[in-house]
Protein backbone atom coordinates (compact mmCIF):
# COMPACT_ATOMS: atom_id res chain seq x y z
CA UNK A 1 0.00 0.00 0.00
CA UNK A 2 1.36 3.40 -0.95
CA UNK A 3 1.94 5.95 1.79
CA UNK A 4 0.24 8.55 -0.33
CA UNK A 5 -3.50 8.52 -0.52
CA UNK A 6 -4.93 7.66 -3.92
CA UNK A 7 -7.68 9.93 -5.16
CA UNK A 8 -11.00 8.32 -6.12
CA UNK A 9 -13.01 10.90 -8.11
CA UNK A 10 -16.14 8.75 -8.45
CA UNK A 11 -16.35 8.46 -4.67
CA UNK A 12 -16.41 12.26 -4.51
CA UNK A 13 -19.10 12.25 -7.17
CA UNK A 14 -21.48 9.94 -5.32
CA UNK A 15 -20.78 11.70 -2.00
CA UNK A 16 -21.72 15.05 -3.50
CA UNK A 17 -24.86 13.77 -5.21
CA UNK A 18 -25.99 12.04 -2.02
CA UNK A 19 -25.49 15.22 0.05
CA UNK A 20 -27.96 17.13 -2.15
CA UNK A 21 -30.53 14.37 -1.79
CA UNK A 22 -30.15 14.68 1.99
CA UNK A 23 -30.79 18.41 1.64
CA UNK A 24 -34.03 17.83 -0.29
CA UNK A 25 -35.12 15.13 2.16
CA UNK A 26 -34.68 17.39 5.17
CA UNK A 27 -36.32 20.45 3.63
CA UNK A 28 -39.47 18.55 2.72
CA UNK A 29 -39.45 16.96 6.19
CA UNK A 30 -39.01 20.22 8.08
CA UNK A 31 -41.62 22.05 5.99
CA UNK A 32 -44.07 19.14 5.86
CA UNK A 33 -43.65 19.19 2.10
CA UNK A 34 -45.05 16.82 -0.52
CA UNK A 35 -42.71 13.99 0.47
CA UNK A 36 -39.84 14.20 -1.99
CA UNK A 37 -36.71 12.06 -1.54
CA UNK A 38 -38.22 10.28 1.45
CA UNK A 39 -35.52 7.58 1.50
CA UNK A 40 -32.52 9.91 1.22
CA UNK A 41 -31.77 9.50 4.91
CA UNK A 42 -30.11 6.25 3.84
CA UNK A 43 -27.29 8.40 2.42
CA UNK A 44 -25.92 8.50 5.97
CA UNK A 45 -24.96 4.82 5.74
CA UNK A 46 -23.29 5.47 2.40
CA UNK A 47 -21.29 8.32 3.96
CA UNK A 48 -20.08 6.03 6.75
CA UNK A 49 -18.99 3.39 4.25
CA UNK A 50 -17.20 5.99 2.14
CA UNK A 51 -15.45 7.26 5.23
CA UNK A 52 -14.19 3.81 6.19
CA UNK A 53 -12.81 3.30 2.70
CA UNK A 54 -11.15 6.69 2.31
CA UNK A 55 -9.71 6.79 5.83
CA UNK A 56 -8.16 3.36 5.25
CA UNK A 57 -6.46 4.79 2.20
CA UNK A 58 -5.25 7.87 4.06
CA UNK A 59 -4.23 6.40 7.42
CA UNK A 60 -3.52 2.69 6.97
CA UNK A 61 0.25 3.08 6.70
CA UNK A 62 0.30 5.71 9.42
CA UNK A 63 -1.26 3.27 11.84
CA UNK A 64 1.31 0.67 10.85
CA UNK A 65 4.01 3.26 11.55
CA UNK A 66 2.70 3.79 15.08
CA UNK A 67 0.22 6.66 14.80
CA UNK A 68 -1.45 7.03 18.19
CA UNK A 69 -5.12 7.48 19.02
CA UNK A 70 -4.66 11.10 20.22
CA UNK A 71 -2.71 11.93 17.07
CA UNK A 72 -5.38 10.43 14.85
CA UNK A 73 -8.31 12.00 16.70
CA UNK A 74 -6.71 15.44 16.62
CA UNK A 75 -6.36 15.11 12.85
CA UNK A 76 -10.02 14.13 12.55
CA UNK A 77 -11.12 17.02 14.77
CA UNK A 78 -9.11 19.42 12.62
CA UNK A 79 -10.89 18.06 9.56
CA UNK A 80 -14.43 18.07 10.95
CA UNK A 81 -14.79 20.70 13.66
CA UNK A 82 -14.16 24.11 12.00
CA UNK A 83 -17.42 23.90 10.07
CA UNK A 84 -19.19 22.51 13.15
CA UNK A 85 -18.21 25.76 14.87
CA UNK A 86 -19.64 27.79 11.98
CA UNK A 87 -22.86 25.78 12.02
CA UNK A 88 -23.22 26.14 15.79
CA UNK A 89 -22.76 29.90 15.66
CA UNK A 90 -25.35 30.25 12.87
CA UNK A 91 -28.00 28.06 14.53
CA UNK A 92 -27.23 29.32 18.04
CA UNK A 93 -27.80 32.91 16.95
CA UNK A 94 -31.07 31.89 15.34
CA UNK A 95 -32.37 30.25 18.52
CA UNK A 96 -31.20 33.24 20.58
CA UNK A 97 -33.02 35.70 18.29
CA UNK A 98 -36.23 33.67 18.51
CA UNK A 99 -35.94 33.64 22.29
CA UNK A 100 -35.45 37.42 22.39
CA UNK A 101 -38.57 37.82 20.25
CA UNK A 102 -40.54 35.67 22.66
CA UNK A 103 -41.27 32.98 20.06
CA UNK A 104 -39.62 30.26 22.13
CA UNK A 105 -39.17 29.89 25.88
CA UNK A 106 -35.64 28.68 26.44
CA UNK A 107 -33.65 28.96 29.64
CA UNK A 108 -30.24 30.57 29.45
CA UNK A 109 -28.61 27.55 31.05
CA UNK A 110 -30.09 25.16 28.48
CA UNK A 111 -28.91 27.42 25.69
CA UNK A 112 -25.36 27.46 27.07
CA UNK A 113 -25.36 23.68 27.49
CA UNK A 114 -26.68 23.15 23.96
CA UNK A 115 -24.04 25.43 22.44
CA UNK A 116 -21.16 23.90 24.42
CA UNK A 117 -22.17 20.31 23.67
CA UNK A 118 -22.71 21.17 20.01
CA UNK A 119 -19.26 22.74 19.78
CA UNK A 120 -17.76 19.60 21.32
CA UNK A 121 -19.95 17.32 19.18
CA UNK A 122 -21.28 15.59 22.31
CA UNK A 123 -24.93 14.40 22.39
CA UNK A 124 -27.40 16.45 24.45
CA UNK A 125 -29.84 14.10 26.13
CA UNK A 126 -33.04 15.66 27.38
CA UNK A 127 -33.07 18.83 25.25
CA UNK A 128 -36.44 20.55 25.30
CA UNK A 129 -38.58 20.75 22.13
CA UNK A 130 -38.21 24.54 22.18
CA UNK A 131 -34.51 24.26 21.43
CA UNK A 132 -34.76 21.27 19.09
CA UNK A 133 -35.23 18.21 21.28
CA UNK A 134 -35.51 15.24 21.25
CA UNK A 135 -32.67 15.51 18.71
CA UNK A 136 -29.32 14.67 20.30
CA UNK A 137 -27.91 17.76 18.59
CA UNK A 138 -30.81 20.21 18.90
CA UNK A 139 -28.96 23.10 17.29
CA UNK A 140 -28.07 21.03 14.24
CA UNK A 141 -29.89 17.70 14.01
CA UNK A 142 -27.74 16.16 11.23
CA UNK A 143 -24.65 16.62 13.41
CA UNK A 144 -25.39 13.32 15.13
CA UNK A 145 -23.56 11.65 12.26
CA UNK A 146 -20.38 13.58 13.16
CA UNK A 147 -20.55 12.18 16.67
CA UNK A 148 -21.05 8.68 15.27
CA UNK A 149 -18.22 9.20 12.79
CA UNK A 150 -15.81 10.21 15.55
CA UNK A 151 -16.93 7.25 17.64
CA UNK A 152 -16.25 4.85 14.76
CA UNK A 153 -12.91 6.56 14.06
CA UNK A 154 -11.78 6.02 17.65
CA UNK A 155 -12.89 2.37 17.70
CA UNK A 156 -11.14 1.72 14.38
CA UNK A 157 -7.90 3.32 15.53
CA UNK A 158 -7.89 1.24 18.71
CA UNK A 159 -8.75 -2.02 16.95
CA UNK A 160 -6.20 -1.40 14.19
CA UNK A 161 -3.57 -2.47 16.70
CA UNK A 162 -5.03 -5.98 16.64
CA UNK A 163 -3.15 -8.11 14.13
CA UNK A 164 -5.02 -9.72 11.27
CA UNK A 165 -7.98 -8.48 9.27
CA UNK A 166 -10.35 -10.99 10.82
CA UNK A 167 -11.26 -8.53 13.55
CA UNK A 168 -12.63 -6.13 10.94
CA UNK A 169 -14.96 -8.86 9.71
CA UNK A 170 -15.95 -9.66 13.30
CA UNK A 171 -16.90 -6.06 14.08
CA UNK A 172 -18.78 -5.72 10.80
CA UNK A 173 -20.58 -9.04 11.28
CA UNK A 174 -21.66 -8.38 14.88
CA UNK A 175 -22.76 -4.86 13.97
CA UNK A 176 -24.78 -6.16 11.04
CA UNK A 177 -26.58 -8.65 13.29
CA UNK A 178 -27.36 -5.88 15.80
CA UNK A 179 -28.51 -3.63 12.98
CA UNK A 180 -30.88 -6.32 11.71
CA UNK A 181 -32.21 -6.86 15.22
CA UNK A 182 -32.57 -3.29 16.47
CA UNK A 183 -32.84 -1.21 13.29
CA UNK A 184 -30.99 1.99 12.44
CA UNK A 185 -31.10 5.26 14.31
CA UNK A 186 -28.78 7.40 16.36
CA UNK A 187 -30.32 10.85 16.00
CA UNK A 188 -32.54 10.91 19.12
CA UNK A 189 -32.20 9.74 22.70
CA UNK A 190 -34.60 6.86 22.04
CA UNK A 191 -32.47 5.55 19.17
CA UNK A 192 -29.05 6.47 20.55
CA UNK A 193 -27.76 2.94 21.01
CA UNK A 194 -28.92 1.73 17.61
CA UNK A 195 -26.71 4.34 16.01
CA UNK A 196 -23.57 2.51 17.08
CA UNK A 197 -24.03 -0.74 15.13
CA UNK A 198 -25.28 1.39 12.25
CA UNK A 199 -22.06 3.37 11.97
CA UNK A 200 -19.76 0.47 12.86
CA UNK A 201 -21.12 -1.84 10.18
CA UNK A 202 -20.91 0.65 7.33
CA UNK A 203 -17.58 2.11 8.45
CA UNK A 204 -15.92 -1.29 8.86
CA UNK A 205 -17.46 -2.43 5.58
CA UNK A 206 -15.60 0.48 3.98
CA UNK A 207 -12.38 -0.58 5.69
CA UNK A 208 -12.81 -4.16 4.44
CA UNK A 209 -13.59 -2.95 0.93
CA UNK A 210 -10.37 -0.97 0.82
CA UNK A 211 -8.36 -4.08 1.69
CA UNK A 212 -10.16 -5.88 -1.15
CA UNK A 213 -9.22 -3.16 -3.64
CA UNK A 214 -5.62 -3.44 -2.50
CA UNK A 215 -5.70 -7.15 -3.24
CA UNK A 216 -7.39 -6.63 -6.60
CA UNK A 217 -4.74 -4.13 -7.61
CA UNK A 218 -5.03 -1.00 -9.74
CA UNK A 219 -5.78 -2.63 -13.07
CA UNK A 220 -8.41 -1.57 -15.56
CA UNK A 221 -11.98 -2.02 -14.29
CA UNK A 222 -13.78 -4.94 -15.86
CA UNK A 223 -16.92 -4.65 -17.94
CA UNK A 224 -18.81 -6.47 -15.22
CA UNK A 225 -17.50 -4.02 -12.64
CA UNK A 226 -18.66 -1.06 -14.72
CA UNK A 227 -22.09 -2.61 -15.21
CA UNK A 228 -22.44 -3.35 -11.49
CA UNK A 229 -21.38 0.19 -10.62
CA UNK A 230 -23.87 1.65 -13.10
CA UNK A 231 -26.64 -0.51 -11.70
CA UNK A 232 -25.84 0.43 -8.10
CA UNK A 233 -25.53 4.14 -8.95
CA UNK A 234 -28.91 4.13 -10.72
CA UNK A 235 -30.33 2.21 -7.76
CA UNK A 236 -29.02 4.92 -5.42
CA UNK A 237 -30.61 7.69 -7.48
CA UNK A 238 -33.93 5.86 -7.66
CA UNK A 239 -34.03 4.98 -3.96
CA UNK A 240 -33.06 8.47 -2.81
CA UNK A 241 -35.39 10.23 -5.27
CA UNK A 242 -38.51 8.19 -4.54
CA UNK A 243 -41.37 10.33 -3.19
CA UNK A 244 -44.19 9.27 -0.91
CA UNK A 245 -45.77 6.75 -0.71
CA UNK A 246 -42.61 4.83 -1.71
CA UNK A 247 -41.03 4.82 1.72
CA UNK A 248 -38.87 1.70 1.82
CA UNK A 249 -39.81 -1.04 4.25
CA UNK A 250 -37.09 -2.03 6.73
CA UNK A 251 -36.03 -5.19 4.83
CA UNK A 252 -35.31 -3.06 1.75
CA UNK A 253 -33.50 -0.45 3.84
CA UNK A 254 -31.43 -3.23 5.33
CA UNK A 255 -30.61 -4.52 1.86
CA UNK A 256 -29.36 -1.07 0.87
CA UNK A 257 -27.19 -0.74 3.98
CA UNK A 258 -25.88 -4.31 4.04
CA UNK A 259 -25.24 -4.89 0.34
CA UNK A 260 -26.02 -2.22 -2.25
CA UNK A 261 -24.22 0.66 -0.57
CA UNK A 262 -20.95 -1.30 0.00
CA UNK A 263 -21.01 -2.70 -3.54
CA UNK A 264 -21.50 0.83 -4.86
CA UNK A 265 -18.43 2.02 -2.96
CA UNK A 266 -16.33 -0.96 -4.04
CA UNK A 267 -17.14 -0.62 -7.73
CA UNK A 268 -16.98 3.19 -7.70
CA UNK A 269 -13.41 2.99 -6.42
CA UNK A 270 -12.47 0.95 -9.50
CA UNK A 271 -14.21 3.13 -12.09
CA UNK A 272 -12.27 5.83 -13.88
CA UNK A 273 -13.76 8.94 -15.44
CA UNK A 274 -12.43 11.30 -18.05
CA UNK A 275 -10.25 14.13 -16.84
CA UNK A 276 -12.77 16.82 -17.76
CA UNK A 277 -15.28 15.29 -15.36
CA UNK A 278 -12.80 15.00 -12.50
CA UNK A 279 -13.06 18.72 -11.72
CA UNK A 280 -16.84 18.49 -11.31
CA UNK A 281 -16.44 15.39 -9.14
CA UNK A 282 -13.82 17.12 -7.00
CA UNK A 283 -16.10 20.15 -6.59
CA UNK A 284 -19.01 17.97 -5.51
CA UNK A 285 -16.77 16.15 -3.07
CA UNK A 286 -15.38 19.41 -1.67
CA UNK A 287 -18.75 20.97 -0.92
CA UNK A 288 -20.47 17.77 0.21
CA UNK A 289 -19.45 18.20 3.85
CA UNK A 290 -20.21 21.95 4.03
CA UNK A 291 -23.58 21.32 2.37
CA UNK A 292 -24.33 18.57 4.87
CA UNK A 293 -23.26 20.33 8.07
CA UNK A 294 -24.55 23.81 7.18
CA UNK A 295 -27.88 23.08 5.52
CA UNK A 296 -29.94 22.99 8.74
CA UNK A 297 -28.58 26.24 10.28
CA UNK A 298 -28.92 28.12 6.99
CA UNK A 299 -32.40 26.68 6.46
CA UNK A 300 -33.46 27.98 9.89
CA UNK A 301 -32.58 31.56 8.97
CA UNK A 302 -34.09 31.24 5.50
CA UNK A 303 -37.31 29.79 6.83
CA UNK A 304 -37.50 32.37 9.61
CA UNK A 305 -36.96 35.25 7.18
CA UNK A 306 -39.53 33.83 4.75
CA UNK A 307 -42.14 33.63 7.49
CA UNK A 308 -41.44 37.19 8.63
CA UNK A 309 -41.78 38.53 5.09
CA UNK A 310 -44.64 36.40 3.74
CA UNK A 311 -46.34 35.29 6.99
CA UNK A 312 -46.35 31.68 5.79
CA UNK A 313 -44.10 28.86 4.60
CA UNK A 314 -43.74 27.59 1.06
CA UNK A 315 -41.92 24.35 0.44
CA UNK A 316 -41.17 24.88 -3.24
CA UNK A 317 -40.03 28.49 -2.95
CA UNK A 318 -37.84 27.86 0.10
CA UNK A 319 -36.39 24.68 -1.37
CA UNK A 320 -35.42 26.45 -4.60
CA UNK A 321 -33.83 29.32 -2.67
CA UNK A 322 -31.93 26.97 -0.38
CA UNK A 323 -30.69 24.68 -3.15
CA UNK A 324 -29.48 27.78 -5.01
CA UNK A 325 -27.98 29.57 -2.03
CA UNK A 326 -26.44 26.68 -0.10
CA UNK A 327 -23.69 25.66 -2.59
CA UNK A 328 -22.52 29.29 -2.71
CA UNK A 329 -22.60 29.62 1.07
CA UNK A 330 -20.79 26.30 1.37
CA UNK A 331 -18.01 27.42 -0.96
CA UNK A 332 -17.63 30.68 0.95
CA UNK A 333 -17.42 28.85 4.27
CA UNK A 334 -15.00 26.31 2.81
CA UNK A 335 -12.62 28.78 1.17
CA UNK A 336 -12.76 31.66 3.65
CA UNK A 337 -12.95 29.78 6.95
CA UNK A 338 -12.62 26.01 6.86
CA UNK A 339 -9.54 25.66 4.68
CA UNK A 340 -7.61 28.59 6.26
CA UNK A 341 -8.37 27.38 9.79
CA UNK A 342 -7.33 23.81 8.95
CA UNK A 343 -4.14 25.07 7.32
CA UNK A 344 -3.37 27.15 10.42
CA UNK A 345 -3.94 24.22 12.77
CA UNK A 346 -1.90 21.86 10.60
CA UNK A 347 0.87 24.45 10.59
CA UNK A 348 0.79 24.55 14.37
CA UNK A 349 1.12 20.79 14.45
CA UNK A 350 4.14 20.92 12.19
CA UNK A 351 5.70 23.40 14.59
CA UNK A 352 5.20 20.92 17.41
CA UNK A 353 2.19 22.51 19.10
CA UNK A 354 0.06 19.52 18.13
CA UNK A 355 0.83 16.02 16.82
CA UNK A 356 1.35 16.09 13.07
CA UNK A 357 -1.70 15.67 10.83
CA UNK A 358 -1.94 14.83 7.12
CA UNK A 359 -2.95 17.70 4.84
CA UNK A 360 -5.37 15.71 2.71
CA UNK A 361 -9.03 15.15 3.47
CA UNK A 362 -9.45 11.66 4.90
CA UNK A 363 -13.24 11.24 4.88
Amino acid sequence: MSDRRQYYPVLDLIRGVASFFVLIYHVQHWLLGPGYAVNAGLAVDLFFCLSGFVLSSAYGNRFNAGMTLPDFMVSRLIRLMPLVIVATVISGLYVWVRALQGRDTISGSEMVVAVMLNLLSIPFFGASPAIGGPQLFPLNGPQYTIWLELFANAVWCLTSRLHGRGFNYLVAGVSLVCLARFGSGGDTADTFWSGMPRVLYSFYAGVILFTLTERLGKGEPTVIGKVVFGGCFVCMIVIFALPLPYLLAWPLEFLWVALISPVLVLTAAQVRIQQRFCRAAAWLGAISYPVYILHYPIFCWLNGAYQVIFKTTNFMAEAVILVTLLPLASMVALRLFDEPVRSLLIGWRRQGRFPRAPTQFGG
